[in-house]
């Protein structure tokens, strides 16, 4: 058989979570392969008696990312099911310094929880985020090329922001919450970074390296900006105020001569008739829903909030100077989500 050890680190909210799918994911595959292990018995038995006291020795680690009035996804959930089953949790946290016999509890739960994984219910919820992924990322083309539409020449921002790496272990995922709901909150109090706006979209991720974090897209009016990589400075330094000095951020325009050299550029200011640019953009702005990033979906997020959210589309005018934008089918107010 072959060795499929855990892995772990709990040196940060996220990336403990990130920990508890991946001893899942482990106990899942370590099973079924042991159903058809050659060797003898007492050999297995040895191997899982070294597992087991491996996982037992993180137990308080795994438990204590527990939090009532949160969603998690499916593979924590799965997780969180079996520890109530055999006694390690209840809804008020853990409970396995209470058990008579945590050896025997943890043994069990590594015997359920493949079945708890391969259930319908868990194999459904799997795929409704991949679906929803995929839905995302139609949505994202379609807001993209309605607000390309408004002027004769949209400018485009992304810009990439989360926290420092020697404050990680202190970021929850309430605190990328606040901090989100700081920077949307700048938009309505009149924050001079969205003047001219007139479309954004921000999705929250979460990955090994950069733990809680967030993708944004900007477009705007760019007959009334000077420079977009000023704007996507702006975005950081508004991010700063919103994180306590504690933030990071990339600035995607920073960096557009990069794309420019690989012909993918879609940043800057737009011709909205030119549709290889558009394209472009489409491109830029679909990163923030992009498939082959389906290890950075938020685990863990308060009951009730969303992860992702866009701008309202504004209505064109029917009779504007200039050539007619280029239809794409989206009508204003189409799916509208509140930034």
């Amino acid at each position: 058989m072959k060795s499929l050890e855990p892995q772990w680190d709990f040196t940060s909210d996220a990336l403990g979570l990130i920990s508890i799918e991946f001893l899942v994911n482990n106990i899942t595959r370590r099973q079924m392969e042991l159903m058809s292990a050659p060797g003898s018995r007492r050999d297995v038995d040895s191997q899982e008696r070294v597992y087991r006291d491996r996982i037992l020795g993180n137990l308080r680690n795994l438990l204590d990312l527990y939090r009532r009035g949160y969603v998690y996804s499916e593979l924590i959930e799965a997780f969180w099911v079996a520890c109530r089953h055999v006694g390690l949790l209840n809804d008020h946290g853990m409970t396995w310094m209470a058990t008579s016999s945590p050896h025997a509890a943890v043994d069990e739960l590594i015997r359920m929880l493949p079945g708890i994984v391969m259930s319908d219910e868990c194999q459904r919820r799997a795929a409704d985020r991949r679906y929803e992924a995929h839905v995302k990322r139609q949505g994202i083309e379609r807001y993209t090329q309605a607000v390309l539409d408004v002027y004769s020449r949209p400018l485009v921002v992304r810009v990439d922001v989360g926290f420092r790496k020697d404050v990680q272990p202190y970021v929850t995922i309430d605190a990328l919450y606040e901090a989100v709901d700081r920077f949307n909150a700048m938009r309505k109090q009149g924050h001079p970074l969205f003047d001219h706006l007139t479309g954004h979209l921000l999705n929250l991720e979460q990955g090994v390296d950069r733990g809680f974090h967030a993708h944004l897209g900007l477009i705007y009016n760019g007959s009334e900006i000077l420079s977009d990589r000023y704007r996507g400075e702006m975005v950081g330094e508004a991010w700063a105020t919103c994180t306590g000095g504690m933030g990071t951020v990339f600035n995607c325009n920073a960096n557009k001569a990069e794309y420019e050299r690989r012909n993918c550029c879609g940043l800057g200011v737009v011709d909205r008739n030119d549709a290889v640019k558009r394209a472009h953009v489409v491109t830029a702005m679909q990163y923030l829903s992009e498939p082959d990033k389906d290890d950075q979906y938020l685990r863990m997020k308060p009951e009730g909030r969303r992860t992702f959210w866009r701008g309202q589309l504004p209505k064109i005018e029917e009779h504007r100077r200039g050539r007619p934008p280029m239809s794409h089918g989206v009508m204003p107010g189409e799916d509208e989500q509140e930034f």
